[in-house]
């Protein structure tokens, strides 16, 4: 009775372990092959991201000169300081002109009644030359726009950076600003040099900034005076400087050319 028992017990042992075995080795080869998918996929992944032949090429505003990290770093950092100094004297002579123009308008419908005369006369002359001076507030209020437009954008990475963009960015900027300044300087001495031609607003101002008579209508005549001198002078400097600006691009292009060519950054 007990050797039928036993008997009888023996086929559920057996069924579990078979399927004990069959569990094991399923999950044992569903893991190999797991594995080796991940390991396959990984293999592609990282031969793709480091295979240059498939790598995505860089956009052309992604590009910077290949040079020198100090030699970057010395270069934008001269360029961006010229173009805030570029910033504040165009700007500077926003100011100053702007206020000379300011005092023209609002003194030139007053007289002056001299006493050897006798007769009331307008302070300011009634053909007076403004052109010359409206042209340079013109300019400069061009250029201060534009250096204020590029230093926001140098906020940009790509931009303040020995780049593609920022390269292409300084040059036009720096070009549109040379020719506006050189050409009103070239414009005030040829209608200045013109003796057949009337006062304009500096040369009358300067000439009579010791009226005292004149002085007394319109403001401090020597002050005035300073101010338009600095301006017309100043054109000389805002030239100077966006040639060094533009001097900039070249020493980074030449830095390049003995480093590389370009690298993404």
């Amino acid at each position: 009775m007990h050797t039928t028992s036993t008997t009888s017990s023996s086929p559920p042992a057996i069924t579990f372990l078979l399927l004990n075995f069959s569990y094991f080795f399923t999950m044992g080869k569903l893991n190999k092959h797991l594995d080796s998918d991940y390991e396959s996929y990984e293999s592609a992944r990282l031969g793709t991201e480091y295979d240059t032949h498939h790598a995505p090429a860089p956009k052309p505003s992604e590009k910077s000169v290949a040079v020198d990290p100090h030699t970057d770093r010395l270069i934008s950092r001269i360029r961006l300081g010229l173009r805030i100094l570029s910033f504040l004297l165009s700007a500077s002579i926003v100011c100053v002109l702007g206020h000379g123009v300011g005092v023209y308008h609002a003194t030139k419908d007053k007289f002056v009644t001299p006493k050897a005369e006798g007769v009331a006369m307008k302070v300011w002359l009634g053909n007076m030359k403004m052109r010359p001076t409206y042209v340079l507030l013109g300019v400069a209020s061009v250029a201060t726009t534009l250096s204020l437009l590029l230093i926001i954008a140098s906020f940009s990475k790509a931009i303040r950076r020995l780049t593609t963009i920022g390269n292409l960015a300084t040059a036009v900027v720096s070009m549109i600003c040379t020719i506006l300044w050189f050409a009103a300087g070239a414009y005030y001495k040829a209608d200045d040099a013109n003796d057949r031609m009337h006062f304009d607003f500096v040369s009358y101002v300067c000439f009579h900034q010791g009226n005292a008579m004149l002085g007394r209508q319109i403001g401090n005549m020597h002050v005035l005076c300073g101010e338009l001198r600095y301006a017309w002078w100043a054109v000389v400097v805002m030239g100077t400087v966006e040639l060094a600006s533009s001097a900039t691009v070249g020493w980074g292009m030449v830095a390049a050319r003995k480093k590389g060519a370009y690298s993404k950054i």
